[in-house]
Formats: structure tokens, C-alpha cells, sequence
């Protein structure tokens, strides 16, 4: 995708989340973290399908804008009477509250929420540099072995590594919506056995 900008409206309908995806992907052919920006579109779409007048009956726009060093998704709804928001609980760096809105704020640079009750945009960057390879996954950027050792020994959490935000990230599979950072694989797995011991 070249520097510039695109937006479609959707249906606020749950079976238009693969067609978001899709639309988000065919423009980001070439973009190295097109994984992880299509897994935050698609959670700020259901996002606004399940929790804003969007679903209910209404629609909601995708808007991608790509600048020379960075990358913006944001889905505007029709509004809601709360705000979104992630509640940090900065003694344990545990992010809790809505799982899709946290998955956002892990595999994101930075996100933001802009309007109010009438309408609302959650948006997300990324980095892009333009002298960036072009190339998804590597040995550096998802090390396979640490996550076959961390899957093997944690059957119970999702484990993946952020591209953007060059850190480890866990969260359980069936328990209250938790995630934990980490800086490296062997540090993720110690706060997991840590969670684990006390009934996280």
C-alpha cells in the first residue's frame, strides 16, 4: 500500500467481519505485520457490531491511511453510551477488561479513542518504514522454538510475540480476560507459572 488513504462501510453484522478482513488484507498485501493489523481491525469491528448502535441495525466505516513511516486502521460507529476503554493494573502490567480491546492495545504502537456517545473512531498505529523488508514472520521476529516450548508447557494460555511492540504476550484461554507482557520468552513463562500458582 502506498502512502495515502481508504474507507468502506460495512453492515453492523457479525458475518461482515470476514469481509472486513478481507478488505484490510487486499490493501495490506505488503505490510510486514498484515497478521496482526488484520487481528486488530477485525476485533475493533466486533467491537462496534456487539457494543454500539452499529449492531444494531446500523453500519460502521473501516478507514486504513498510510503515512511514510506508519500505519492508522480506525473504525468510526454509530455510538454508545459508554466509552470504550482497558483497565491497567499497573502493579502486575496486567491489562484487563474487553479481551479484543486489549489484544488491540498489545499488538499495537499506540491507539486512542476520539467522539463521544453520537459517534465514536478506535483507532490503532503501526509502524511501516518504507525501507522496511518485506517479510511477515522470521526466525527473529516469532522464534518457533520458544513457541513450541511455551505451547508445550502452557496448554492453557495463547502465547505469541508482538511485532510492534517487541514484547512476549499470554493470555489464558478460558479464564477472566488477562493479558501479560513479558520481555522475553523465559520471563513470560515465569509470570505464567507465577499466575498459574495463584489461581489466575
Amino acid at each position: 500500500m502506498t502512502p495515502g488513504w481508504c474507507q468502506r462501510a460495512f453492515r453492523g453484522e457479525a458475518r461482515q467481519l470476514q469481509e472486513v478482513r478481507r478488505y484490510v488484507g487486499g490493501l495490506l498485501v505488503d505490510c510486514p505485520d498484515r497478521d496482526g493489523v488484520i487481528t486488530c481491525v477485525a476485533e475493533l469491528a466486533s467491537n462496534a457490531i456487539m457494543h454500539t448502535r452499529s449492531g444494531n441495525g446500523g453500519t460502521f466505516v473501516v478507514h486504513v491511511q498510510r503515512s511514510t513511516n506508519a500505519l492508522r486502521i480506525a473504525v468510526a460507529d454509530a455510538g454508545a453510551a459508554t466509552q470504550p476503554a482497558i483497565r491497567i493494573a499497573e502493579t502486575e502490567n496486567l491489562l484487563e477488561g474487553g479481551r479484543g480491546l486489549a489484544i488491540v492495545a498489545a499488538l499495537s504502537e499506540q491507539m486512542g479513542v476520539d467522539g463521544d456517545a453520537r459517534g465514536r473512531t478506535v483507532w490503532a498505529e503501526f509502524r511501516w518504514p518504507e525501507q522496511q523488508p518485506v517479510t511477515r514472520t522470521s526466525p527473529e521476529v516469532e522464534p518457533s522454538r520458544e513457541f513450541v516450548e511455551l505451547g508445550a508447557k502452557f496448554g492453557a494460555w495463547v502465547c505469541w510475540f508482538g511485532n510492534q511492540t517487541r514484547q512476549w504476550w499470554a493470555m489464558p484461554r478460558m479464564a477472566k480476560p488477562l493479558l501479560i507482557s513479558a520481555s522475553s520468552a523465559h520471563d513470560l513463562a515465569r509470570r505464567i507459572a507465577v499466575m498459574e500458582q495463584y489461581g489466575a
